[in-house]
């Protein structure tokens, strides 16, 4: 099978296309024919190395989209050219966090492409506990995007900040994976939504595909100040970040008292410096959120089935193109989310 590994820790032309043996799956088992795949920042940090030195060679990827290849012992509930998903995360299904539904809490929680080989190849062998059936109702593309980026947003959105219909959210980088998706389920939510970019073409596609209420460009302006004139005085009820340092003042100021302030990465960088004051005297709660859980993600899928989600594209590369694809990324001139169409 052709796979894109990553041979040494570094830049983008670490990565080479190489033969590899095609996986046989085990007990409990499945090998899957990648059809898409779709980057994440996690990609790029795992290529750098931020998360210490992997074994190598490493294929990476962490969402997926194709159909089943060959079935091990012991699994049921699938035949080979099912089309499937593959989830990204993955509980031990044993411990009290996963047996209450929460297995991204769990110790033993592995992200695929990051401990384990990932999608940027043309088989991937997964737990068939990964796997979810879906129809034909989108193309393989569009579901391989509703991996990290729009599971993480459903997380923060309906699982940590608990948002409620009537309510302001500012969401960060709306060309971003998360944050397209953000805007969508809070759009879905009920909420009314303000939303950021340093690209104007990128705001106005935020207004008119995604429905965003209001926008501000920060490269231009002073984002609190709108939100606060956009919310009279009051602040927005919810937060939805996941840059870290370069928006954290703006953050804090612009959310009401006994707002949630909901982050899960920090793409600017991983250290803050933050007084205190302001978040006890205005009872700002802060969450954070990873991956969501099954439960989540399963609705997550259903809702894309039935036409009420549509997931952002914007550029689709070949498998062998990976280099290409994540420099593009770390250009960040994306609207929605980057994804690999493997032959």
């Amino acid at each position: 099978m052709k796979s894109m590994v990553l041979a040494e820790h570094g830049g983008s032309d670490r990565l080479q296309l190489v033969d590899q043996p095609t996986p046989i799956p085990g007990p409990g088992e499945v090998v899957v024919r990648v059809r898409a795949a779709s980057l994440n920042h996690l990609d790029i940090w795992i290529r750098m190395g931020a998360f210490g030195k992997m074994k190598m060679p490493h294929i990476g990827g962490c969402d997926g989209a194709g159909e089943v290849d060959e079935i091990g012992a012991g699994v049921e509930g699938f035949s080979k050219g099912d089309r499937v998903v593959v989830a990204p995360g993955l509980g031990c299904g044993l411990c009290p966090d996963c047996l209450a539904g929460e297995d991204s809490l769990c110790a033993k929680f592995q992200v695929l492409g990051s401990s384990i080989a990932g999608t940027f190849s043309e088989y991937v062998l997964v737990n068939a506990r990964r796997l979810v059936k879906v129809s034909d109702a989108l193309t393989f593309e569009e579901w391989a995007a509703l991996g990290v980026a729009y599971l993480t947003a459903w997380h923060m959105v309906f699982g940590r900040a608990k948002m409620q219909p009537g309510e302001r959210v500012l969401v960060h980088a709306a060309g971003s994976g998360v944050g397209a998706a953000a805007i969508q389920l809070a759009k879905l939510a009920g909420g009314l939504i303000f939303t950021t970019s340093s690209k104007d073409d990128k705001l106005a596609r935020a207004r008119d595909e995604l429905g965003a209420d209001a926008t501000a460009n920060y490269a231009t302006g002073d984002v609190a100040a709108t939100v606060m004139e956009w919310t009279k005085g009051r602040g927005v009820d919810v937060v939805i970040d996941h840059v870290g340092p370069d928006t954290w003042k703006t953050n804090i100021a612009s959310l009401r008292k006994g707002g949630r302030l909901v982050n899960c990465g920090v793409t600017s960088g991983p250290k803050v410096e933050m007084e205190f004051r302001p978040i006890y005297a205005r009872q700002i709660s802060l969450l954070g959120a990873y991956l969501g859980n099954r439960h989540e993600f399963d609705s997550l899928l259903k809702m894309a089935d039935a036409g009420r989600i549509k997931p952002v594209l914007d550029r689709v590369f070949d498998l062998a193109d990976l280099a290409a694809a994540q420099d593009y990324m770390d250009s960040r001139q994306q609207f929605g989310k980057i994804i690999l169409r493997v032959p």
